[in-house]
């Protein structure tokens, strides 16, 4: 306090509160996003919650613990290979 009226130090005022980003299906509504980033190739799809593997949902993947030859087997082959 001693310093601000002796003009040492300039108090400033405080900035905007900068706006936070809404949720997706918010902005949504209000017709502010277009069409959802989908990316669909002929390996995988990744519209909706959780990307596919040729119709297999990546968690399952990981839950059957297919592990990095099973992935490879439904990105390239677009089944399930069994086991060697």
């Amino acid at each position: 306090q001693v310093l601000v009226k002796a003009g040492a130090i300039v108090v400033a005022a405080e900035p905007a509160v900068p706006k936070l980003p809404s949720d997706y299906d918010a902005l949504k509504k209000k017709g502010l996003v277009r069409k959802p980033a989908n990316i669909v190739c002929s390996i995988s799809d990744d519209r909706g919650a959780e990307a596919t593997y040729a119709g297999v949902p990546i968690s399952e993947v990981a839950k059957d613990e297919l592990g990095v030859g099973g992935a490879i087997s439904l990105l390239w082959f677009r089944r399930r290979l069994p086991p060697y």
